[in-house]
């Protein structure tokens, strides 16, 4: 069955091939095995039960929603951003908004991203708002602030970067690539906390922690 025109909160058949439109869907899931593609748009499928009667894992080209009790299937999807469970959202989007919000929440403050603010970030990004400008009301919010200081000089910014998000202080060619192209104009402060939050060595140590999705409080 291809489901083309699914729309929010459809109940859908018991067990089905469900391909959703290119618009921004919302699949209610049954009690069955589905096989489920969001196709384009921002997609979330919704579960009535709380989080942890799931286990949500990610596989090859997607994730696999298993009910612990067996009782509402297992489900494969592809193409879909967010679940909604009767608790709690997850975001499975690591290679886009989500994971970038995530991870540049984490590397200009140096902790765990709590769920409201992960969520109010996420949806800005969603209605459109660069990881750029998120990075600069970050480096310019009270909590940055608060820790390491406003103003800060250029050397000392990438140096903090470097230990909030590396947990590591920057070898000498990396400093000096940053600081000149932040003295140059080349690049902003922010800019150079989006680069280094999304660089590889970031996303290596923060992606396989969120790598089966991570819980966010969605805003507005």
């Amino acid at each position: 069955v291809d489901y083309k025109t699914v729309q929010a909160t459809a109940l859908l058949p018991a067990a089905a091939t469900i391909t959703a439109t290119t618009r921004n869907d919302t699949i209610s899931q049954n009690r069955a095995d589905n096989q489920i593609d969001g196709g384009a748009g921002l997609d979330k499928v919704v579960y009535s039960k709380a989080a942890s009667s799931y286990t949500v894992t990610a596989q090859a080209g997607g994730f696999r929603i298993m009910d612990k009790s067996g009782a509402d299937g297992t489900d494969t999807i592809t193409g879909v951003e967010r679940l909604q469970f009767g608790d709690t959202a997850v975001a499975l989007d690591i290679d886009s908004v989500g994971g970038q919000a995530y991870r540049v929440y984490n590397a200009v403050l140096g902790r765990t991203p709590d769920a409201g603010g992960l969520g109010y970030w996420m949806s800005s990004m969603d209605k459109g708002m660069s990881l750029g400008t998120v990075a600069s009301f970050m480096i310019a919010g009270e909590e940055f602030v608060k820790n390491f200081g406003s103003n800060l000089s250029n050397q000392a910014l990438v140096q903090t970067l470097y230990q909030n998000i590396l947990d590591r202080t920057p070898e000498q060619a990396g400093l000096d690539y940053w600081v000149n192209a932040l003295n140059d104009g080349k690049i902003s402060q922010a800019d150079a906390l989006a680069f280094i939050s999304e660089g590889f060595e970031n996303r290596a140590n923060v992606d396989p922690t969120i790598a089966n999705g991570f819980a966010y409080t969605p805003w507005g």
